[in-house]
């Protein structure tokens, strides 16, 4: 009798990791010297996913962070995640985003150069950190850097 049971209670902890059914809802940053990538993911559980991308980029002319803010739609199907950001603009077409899971990260193949980006899922005051140390970069020179009071 204790054999069926311990089975039982196996086969229904087994039933229940269904791997494929891992949940994308979270906050996702990534990017380089010249963007910052923010996507914010509500997965339905049914592999219908929803969503925001901001991409934040520096305009050095104007001195200032400019951030364009897309709405995400797409599915999921185990650890490939197609997403689509729609256009907020009259006229302009929406962008495919081909996406896979690898840990707690989703690599991005962007399509237009090839390069893949790394989204970290992070909360939101790691992401307000790294969206200030790259804001940073408007403000970042030499000057004030050197120890005029060392120099021979």
């Amino acid at each position: 009798m204790k054999r069926k049971m311990f089975m039982l209670a196996v086969c229904a902890l087994v039933a229940s990791c269904d791997g494929a059914s891992s949940s994308y809802t979270g906050s996702y940053v990534g990017g380089d010297n010249s963007a910052l990538i923010q996507l914010e993911l509500v997965d339905s559980g049914e592999g219908q996913l929803n969503g925001t991308m901001a991409v934040s980029q520096l305009d050095y002319e104007a001195g200032k962070l400019e951030t364009t803010i897309k709405p995400i739609t797409g599915v999921q199907n185990g650890g490939q995640l197609s997403l689509l950001a729609h256009s907020n603009s009259f006229g302009a077409s929406d962008s495919p985003l081909s996406m896979e899971a690898d840990g707690n990260s989703l690599l991005w193949k962007v399509p237009m150069n090839g390069m893949t980006i790394e989204l970290v899922k992070t909360d939101q005051a790691a992401y307000r950190e790294r969206l200030v140390a790259f804001e940073s970069q408007l403000h970042g020179t030499d000057a004030g850097m050197i120890d005029w009071d060392n120099v021979d």
